[in-house]
């Protein structure tokens, strides 16, 4: 068993690399298209991404090396349906007049072969009748492709980059792997409770409060984007004008004053950060929002959230200044976090002082 236990690392591994590739564009397009977040969806859609590469890894994982497959004997296909049954009754001591065999036949390779071929794409099942509705024909037809798709990359030595199948393609791992797909389909209403609900994210849709996650989201966007523009315009500059390197905490702070502070009074307020979430900074009550509430908003997440942490980080003069810089930022964002849970408008201190909130645009 010890052989699968690299595939399935090295699957989880990967997928957690494009899940991470993926998590920042995703969160954006669910903010612009449904004005929040869809948990329960996400939570399927990284498990089926984290199924379906951990999946084919096994099948093709450990890779051997190529000059050891060119010295390899020819693989012979099986194409004789049911032969592992054959396998079974011959190698593993199972006699069916004596249970004391039975137990011990469980363990033996060419029992746990097909078994892990079976429980392979049971998964596959549960997902394609839960999640995409299919029927038991569609899932035994998508099971087969599935199963087809492993067994046409092995036959052909991972598509040509191994110069013959490293693999033994049989016949036997199709009709297995599509057997897990119907089983899967079986078993998804004994699990059913225990599976997310997407429907319950289509019925929550309407959300107007812009909760601590987006306003998180828009200020490592804006972050971000004012940690791009410096990485760009700083060797430049430093050249251009010789400016010395001691200086580059002056750029860093120029070019996130110009996300904060100026960009905003293009966009009625809001950062590039909340104009990709659809969210906007306007005043309380009827009055239009000024000047003065702007940079008084921005200006204070800005000196909070980005510039004191920066200081705690690269001023090392002062011990104090640092470790002040540090418990002041950490207990605004517990006000934050406190207040936004809670719905306490005091507790979101900016705001609450400029007589600002955030409001979502209509999506």
């Amino acid at each position: 068993m010890y052989v699968y236990l690299n595939p399935i690392a090295n699957g989880i591994m990967i997928s957690l690399l494009l899940l991470y590739a993926l998590f920042i564009p995703l969160t954006i397009y669910q903010y612009r298209k449904d004005g929040r977040l869809q948990f329960r969806k996400n939570i399927v859609i990284g498990s089926f991404v984290l199924y379906m590469i951990t999946a084919w890894f096994m099948t093709i994982f450990p890779l051997p090396d190529i000059e050891q497959v060119r010295q390899m004997k020819p693989m012979q296909a099986n194409f004789c349906p049911f032969l592992f049954v054959k396998t079974f009754l011959n190698h593993s001591g199972f006699v069916l007049s004596q249970p004391s065999t039975w137990l011990k036949s469980l363990s033996t390779k060419s029992f746990y072969t097909v078994a892990f071929n079976f429980v392979l794409t049971m998964p596959f099942g549960v997902y394609l009748k839960k999640y995409f509705k299919c029927s038991i024909f569609k899932t035994i037809m998508f099971g087969f492709l599935l199963s087809f798709f492993y067994e046409m990359t092995q036959y052909t030595g991972l598509y040509g980059i191994y110069p013959k199948a490293y693999r033994f393609p049989d016949v036997d791992d199709l009709i297995v792997n599509t057997l897990g797909a119907a089983g899967g389909f079986y078993l998804t209403n004994r699990i059913e409770r225990f599976l997310p609900n997407m429907d319950r994210d289509k019925n929550n849709l309407v959300y107007k409060n812009v909760g601590l996650f987006q306003r998180i989201i828009a200020f490592l966007l804006d972050t971000l984007l004012a940690q791009m523009l410096y990485t760009i315009s700083c060797p430049i500059i430093n050249i251009m004008l010789g400016i010395p390197s001691s200086w580059n905490i002056i750029l860093l702070v120029l070019f996130d004053c110009i996300i904060f502070l100026f960009i905003p009074l293009i966009f009625q307020g809001s950062t590039l950060g909340m104009v990709i979430l659809k969210v906007r900074v306007d005043s309380e009550g009827e009055r239009p929002i000024t000047l003065g509430q702007i940079w008084g908003r921005n200006g204070l997440v800005l000196l909070i959230f980005r510039l004191l942490p920066d200081l705690s980080v690269n001023y090392n003069n002062s011990t104090m200044l640092q470790f002040g810089s540090q418990i002041l930022v950490l207990l605004s964002l517990g006000c934050l976090f406190i207040g936004i849970i809670r719905k306490q408008k005091n507790l979101i201190f900016y705001e609450h002082w400029t007589k600002t909130t955030l409001k979502k645009l209509s999506s």
